[in-house]
């Protein structure tokens, strides 16, 4: 696709938006000599394109102008903002850098209030009293588990889009899911993708490959809590992600405080709820393997029609990747690509854990590690734990302490 300038004027007035841009833009990249997407789960959305000087239109790219290109096959056409403008004058190219039109709700800042449930989260996001400036966007809650009881508060006015993820107390932080974005329209769904039965295999369908970390140990099983004040704390049943056929299962222990509302009467039953929303939505039992595939010139060693079933993948979905070499026979999410727009093809998908919210999760796992009365690390008849409460109170069975050593207490299963 060649990208379109389009003006300022055209993106807040209707639902004819897109059919006015497509058949009026004030100008035609045609002299591109690359355009491309780069979008990451719950992660950045940009764009880069290069075009010479002395191209049609190249003199009307200013900054903070609108550029409508495709984003990739399933998203289609999507507004971006010019960021930065880079000129070198030795080789005559301009290196436009853009933004996800999204990325103006960094600019647009909410008024206080609290919201207590998803139902309440959507209606203060679409109400005219929370804004302090027009909001085009409509914001909408896409999950397969319902949540009415977590918590949203904004005391000071702050920006939408931090309201919405990205900080400590954000939908996306209190929540969980994927959002999708999609012009003037974010969806928070439990998560983008879906399980895919298509191999990605090196050699087949991939050219070229960087990977970054693999990491063997998953949780096969999680079993959540909530710990109220000075209440005795309330532990769930243990929930399996998926079919796991072992004796000895990894049990991730999951702090799901922040869950219920304090006026909550909190129960088992509860608790095994809201640990099964924890499994559906985070997929302990996924390998957390990360690595860059790049399709480069594909189409020229395994044909069209695999160029073309790569491009069917999207952001989200859940693949499998073999790559013998390295013994790599694992499922995995996409959590990255980049989209070749004048071609309309993938460059590249990156495939593993979220990067952009590694530190974060290590974060919270050392904070469950100081808090937790249960914070588990079963290894076949093995069982370490910070808390002085007897495994068999969890999994059952004849638990016999072994040792105490810096405050970690080793258990052997003797029946």
């Amino acid at each position: 696709m060649i990208p379109y300038i389009v003006s300022e004027d055209e993106i807040y007035v209707d639902s004819t938006l897109f059919d006015r841009i497509k058949n009026g833009p004030i100008g035609r990249l045609t002299g591109c000599i690359s355009c491309e997407v780069t979008e990451e789960l719950n992660g950045q959305f940009t764009a880069r394109i290069k075009i010479p000087m002395a191209a049609l239109h190249s003199s009307r790219l200013k900054r903070n102008g609108l550029v409508y290109m495709k984003a990739c096959q399933r998203l289609g056409r999507q507004l971006f903002r010019i960021n930065a403008i880079n000129k070198t004058l030795s080789d005559g190219i301009v290196e436009v850098q853009l933004n996800h039109i999204s990325y103006d709700l960094n600019k647009l800042p909410a008024r206080p209030f609290t919201a207590v449930g998803k139902t309440a989260v959507v209606n203060a996001f679409n109400n005219i009293n929370y804004q302090t400036t027009y909001n085009p966007w409509l914001f909408h809650f896409n999950m397969e588990t319902t949540n009415e009881t977590s918590k949203i508060e904004v005391q000071v006015p702050k920006p939408w889009r931090s309201i919405m993820g990205g900080s400590e107390g954000s939908i996306l932080d209190v929540f969980g899911g994927e959002w999708l974005w999609d012009n003037l329209s974010a969806t928070l769904k439990t998560a983008r993708g879906t399980d895919r039965d298509y191999i990605i295999e090196y050699g087949k369908n991939v050219l070229d490959f960087k990977q970054e970390e693999s990491i063997a140990n998953t949780y096969t099983s999680c079993i959540g809590y909530v710990k109220q004040g000075d209440d005795p704390v309330v532990i769930g049943n243990v929930v399996i992600d998926g079919n796991v056929d072992s004796d000895y299962p990894m049990v991730q222990v999951v702090d799901l405080t922040d869950k219920v509302d304090e006026d909550t009467q909190v129960t088992v039953d509860l608790v095994t709820q809201l640990t099964r929303n924890y499994v559906n939505e985070n997929h302990p039992r996924t390998p957390h393997i990360s690595m860059d595939l790049s399709f480069a010139y594909i189409k020229k060693v395994a044909g069209r029609t695999v160029a073309n079933e790569l491009n069917t993948i999207n952001l989200g979905d859940t693949v499998t990747v073999r790559i013998a070499d390295m013994n790599v026979d694992a499922t995995a999410k996409v959590t990255g690509y980049t989209y070749d727009v004048l071609n309309e093809e993938y460059k590249s998908l990156s495939i593993g854990n979220y990067k952009n919210t590694l530190a974060s999760r290590i974060s919270k796992m050392n904070r469950q590690i100081d808090s937790s009365p249960l914070y588990a690390f079963p290894v076949g008849a093995v069982f370490t734990t910070y808390s002085v409460l007897n495994p068999a109170a969890v999994l059952g069975g004849t638990w016999s302490l072994v040792s105490v050593i810096n405050g970690v207490y080793t258990y052997r299963r003797i029946g």
